[in-house]
């Protein structure tokens, strides 16, 4: 996920969409540490592209007031998922 975020970031920086698919349909993006910080920001930039978001944190309960804000800003879908980044044996299928 790091080489994507770094991405991510250096398009935004650009005031380059970064939700582009070569489809043309919304991109679908995981943000993993959805509920704060830095993913919340890259969360909000895709959302205003039109970005399908699965958002993942420990916590689902944080993660319902940013979903709805997300779809304000134009996401074309959010999904919400409890996950724990330190649970190894579910990354895999997680994915």
């Amino acid at each position: 996920m790091i080489p994507i975020a770094r991405s991510a970031i250096s398009e935004a920086a650009k005031g380059r969409p970064i939700a582009e698919a070569a489809s043309g349909r919304p991109e679908r993006v995981l943000v993993v540490g959805a509920t704060s910080g830095i993913a919340v920001a890259i969360a909000r930039r895709l959302a205003a592209e039109g970005a399908v978001l699965v958002l993942a944190a420990r916590r689902l309960r944080e993660l319902e007031p940013i979903e709805a804000d997300l779809r304000v800003r134009g996401a074309a879908d959010v999904a919400l998922e409890s996950f724990e980044a330190l649970d190894f044996e579910r990354h895999e299928d997680f994915v």
